[in-house]
């Protein structure tokens, strides 16, 4: 790519966050039809991993300003912004190289703006495991912490558990508070305020002082045998329990159980069978439930079957004899089947 080429994809990421700010979105949209045309013009454009980064972050940017105008636009011109938003993100993430691109930074802008993405588009619990991820790379990247911590309010707001919906707002309040106590020159002066303007909310509702103490959690323990605990260990540390608090960053052995389930449900009766034998089916849900809860469980101990134990050879294994005649180099084995099982 040419120096001129490489200060024209720098300027372009300047104007999209100069007209996001200045919320000039008539010539935000201008300016990305002419990133279009650069990009189908430019061959290593399309190759590199700021160009897509700063596209995918105006299409973002874009499509909020029309969710936001209301049902003077479609929602297939939405979803089709941020399908392509996504999508420039995910290639910005996949052609991101840190011997290339020396500010380290660039990785953590990336992937907040498609944790953004994500959170806008309504699939929180994704956006925060991509939160997470910004978080255990630079724990001092305060954008990411300050949405990060909106996205538990959310999710707080979601759970019917009292102890869990008091945990993650506890939890949310002090991401936010973090955020806003960091120097970080990637915090622009509207994320601040909106951070701020939520702290303020939670402290004129709620004792600061009970928002602020740390929260300490219960030990418990991880399990009976070596087996179980390793496989505890594992699902906590890829955050793959049923339970909410398993979405925040820290990593406890209280949240290692999964808890998920209905609580309450209501129905009508059917007038037909009650008036017979003044007995109604039952409500279907719980068992649905139950099925979609225990296949999950089944899903993830394939998971950890399948890749933590990789390297040992499986007792089923034994004595099967294959044969070499293909020499396609295939592998074989009752751990992979499991995975494929689990693709399927």
């Amino acid at each position: 790519m040419t120096e001129a080429d490489r200060i024209k994809i720098e300027q372009y990421g300047a104007k999209i966050d100069g007209l996001t700010v200045g919320r000039e979105y008539d010539k935000l949209k201008l300016l990305l039809d002419e990133m279009e045309q650069f990009k189908n013009s430019n061959e290593e454009a399309k190759n590199d991993a700021g160009f897509n980064y700063y596209i995918g972050t105006g299409l973002g940017s874009y499509s909020d300003y029309l969710v936001r105008l209301g049902k003077q636009h479609t929602d297939d011109v939405v979803i089709g912004l941020r399908r392509a938003s996504m999508f420039y993100l995910r290639r910005g993430l996949a052609l991101y190289n840190p011997t290339v691109h020396t500010d380290p930074r660039s990785q953590l802008r990336i992937l907040t703006n498609y944790a953004n993405t994500l959170d806008t588009a309504g699939r929180v619990l994704e956006a925060l495991r991509i939160y997470r991820r910004v978080l255990d790379i630079s724990g001092r990247f305060s954008i990411a912490r300050g949405n990060y911590g909106r996205a538990l309010q959310f999710l707080a707001n979601m759970v019917n558990d009292g102890g869990h919906y008091k945990e993650l707002h506890c939890y949310a309040y002090q991401a936010k508070k973090k955020a806003i106590s960091i120097d970080d020159p990637d915090m622009y002066e509207q994320a601040e305020a909106a951070f701020q303007s939520i702290v303020d909310k939670y402290e004129s509702l709620i004792t600061k002082g009970i928002l602020a103490k740390t929260i300490v959690n219960k030990k418990y323990k991880m399990g009976d045998t070596d087996e179980e605990i390793e496989y505890r260990k594992w699902c906590l540390m890829h955050h793959l329990f049923l339970n909410p608090l398993n979405e925040v960053q820290e990593q406890e052995s209280a949240f290692a159980h999964d808890p998920l389930t209905i609580t309450t449900y209501s129905d009508d009766l059917d007038p037909v069978s009650t008036v017979s034998d003044n007995s109604a089916e039952p409500p279907r849900w719980f068992a649905m439930l139950n099925q979609l809860k225990e296949e999950y469980v089944y899903a993830r101990y394939l998971c950890f079957e399948g890749t933590q134990k990789n390297g040992d050879v499986h007792f089923a294994d034994r004595d099967v004899t294959l044969s070499l005649a293909s020499y396609d180099y295939t592998n074989y084995s009752v751990r992979i089947e499991q995975l494929i099982l689990l693709s399927n």
